[in-house]
This record gives C-alpha cells, structure tokens and sequence, in this order.
C-alpha cells in the first residue's frame, strides 16, 4: 500500500528484507507471488507450488502439474 518501488520486498520502518510466504524469493510479496495460479504449459492445468526433500536438492522449490497424466516439472531458481 504504496511506500515507493521497493515496498513490495523491503520494509523501510524495520529496515528489513521481506520474503513471499509462497516462494520464499525477495522480489516481491506473498501477495504479488508469480507462482501462484500458474498454469501448466502442457495441459493448462493449475500447478502446484512443492518443496524438495531430497538429499541433492534438499528445500529448493519447484512447480509440478498436479494431473497425474501430465509430466510438467520446472525447478524455481
């Protein structure tokens, strides 16, 4: 609610660095979140926002299609 170019990601009455809720990423808010409602480019679908447990990926986000036909993955730099 206003505050200049950087009050999406920046909070200048603490002078701290704001992250989305979603994708954890500093450029924006939770709010303002690319990712959420981002379709599929396979079959249109909703993706959906995960979080790696694996040991060579450990907590990195991807986006993967939720139709079990579709295959659609992509990993959030």
């Amino acid at each position: 609610m206003g505050g200049g170019a950087n009050s999406d990601s920046y909070c200048k009455k603490c002078h701290a660095k704001i992250s989305c809720q979603i994708c954890e990423q500093t450029s924006h808010t939770t709010m303002k979140c690319p990712f959420i409602y981002s379709a599929c480019r396979s079959c249109g679908g909703i993706h959906k926002l995960m979080q790696s447990t694996t040991v060579k990926n450990p907590d990195n986000f991807f986006l993967k299609c939720p139709n079990q036909d579709c295959l659609e993955f992509q990993w959030l730099e």
